[in-house]
Order: C-alpha cells, then sequence, then structure tokens
C-alpha cells in the first residue's frame, strides 16, 4: 500500500514529467498564435485598403452621377421656365386670364 507521501512524490514526479513535455508545445503554440494574428492582422489591413479604394471611386461615381442629375434638371427647369412665358404671352394676346390655357380641358387632349 503507497503513503500519503509516496503519493505526493509520485504526483510531483508526473507533474515534472508532463510540465517538461508540455513547455515545447507551449512555446509552439504560441508562436503559432502569434504567427496567425500577424496573418489576419495583415489581411485585415489588406481588406480594409480594398475597401477604402471601393468607397472611393463609389464617391466618385456618386458625385459624377450627381452632376449629370443636376444638368438634367437644369436643361428642363430652363425649359419648363421657357414654356411658360410661352403660354402667358399666349394667354396676354388671346385676352385670357391667367393661368386659363395651363386648367383648360382642351390642353389635356
Amino acid at each position: 500500500m503507497l503513503t500519503k507521501t509516496d503519493l505526493n512524490q509520485i504526483r510531483k514526479v508526473v507533474k515534472e514529467e508532463i510540465g517538461v513535455q508540455l513547455d515545447p508545445v507551449q512555446i509552439n503554440l504560441r508562436s503559432e498564435i502569434r504567427s496567425t494574428r500577424a496573418d489576419f492582422h495583415s489581411e485585415i489591413q489588406l481588406f480594409r485598403n480594398d475597401l477604402h479604394k471601393e468607397i472611393l471611386t463609389l464617391d466618385q461615381s456618386i458625385k459624377r452621377v450627381q452632376r449629370k442629375l443636376d444638368k438634367v434638371v437644369d436643361f428642363f427647369d430652363h425649359k419648363h421656365v421657357g414654356l411658360v412665358k410661352r403660354v402667358e404671352r399666349l394667354e396676354n394676346h388671346l385676352n385670357l386670364p391667367l393661368g386659363f390655357l395651363v386648367a383648360s380641358p382642351l390642353i389635356l387632349l
């Protein structure tokens, strides 16, 4: 039968052996974790850079579309103002009340 002292000595020897065997594994594991972290960090950085470039490209495209839209709105606004003036002149020439041609059902036909 083993005594308490014998069990403690066995426990101590087993812990030392396991500790000696685990030390290289722990060192290797720490190294792998550092390497993986560095890889993840570089991948994330590349992804962020690509995303930033895409955002800049989208911003430029949005600005280009906005400029074109502004030109279209200006064009039709100019045309609308011209038509309003022509209608007002017609109404004056025909001695019609202001807004008569716009509200007239004949114009809708």
